[in-house]
């Protein structure tokens, strides 16, 4: 005779009409935990994918609030430089209204540029600062008014030149080469 059949280990034995339904069970157990394990790789699989392109999301999110950031803190520095050039225009407005010095030391740069004499000269301010420094002025220079000259500005004139002269262009060009600066 040939070997006898020996039972797989199935913990009790089971009776003859049991022996399909163990097996048929034990294999589904392990049809069960295969699957499972594939399943779970799977899962975590997929979910690394997922993970992978929140990431790429997010970056994508981060590097656009930068570069918003960026462009309103270029655009707040801007604002802040025309509110500091505003601020310069009206600190230069009221020192020329309520300083004669300072009126005078524009008129020697304007004439600086003409080269010319103190006594030849006739100065016109606008009228608003010609009303302000003429009560207080005492200097040798001719003071007029004139519409056509701005606040805070100068025009020198001569004979035969004329010079203008506003302090806020000064400012201005201040401004704008600090900005080139700063952008280049």
């Amino acid at each position: 005779m040939g070997e006898a059949f020996v039972w797989p280990d199935l913990g009790a034995r089971p009776s003859v009409g049991e022996a399909p339904e163990a097996v048929r069970r034990q294999a589904e157990e392990a049809g069960h935990a295969e699957g499972y394990a594939r399943g779970l790789e799977e899962g975590r699989a997929a979910a690394r994918a997922e993970v992978e392109t929140l990431r790429g999301e997010l970056a994508r999110a981060l590097e656009e609030v930068d570069a918003r950031l960026a462009a309103l803190s270029d655009r707040r520095a801007d604002q802040l430089a025309e509110m500091l050039r505003a601020l310069c225009h009206k600190v230069i407005g009221w020192e020329l209204t309520t300083s004669h010095e300072l009126l005078e030391e524009i008129v020697a740069e304007g004439m600086s540029r003409l080269e010319a004499e103190a006594g030849e000269a006739e100065v016109y301010l606008n009228p608003e600062d010609h009303a302000l420094i003429v009560a207080a002025y005492h200097g040798s220079l001719k003071l007029h008014p004139d519409p056509q000259v701005p606040r805070c500005g100068v025009s020198v004139r001569l004979p035969v030149q004329a010079a203008d002269f506003h302090p806020g262009d000064l400012v201005d060009q201040l401004f704008e080469a600090a900005r080139r600066d700063l952008a280049g």
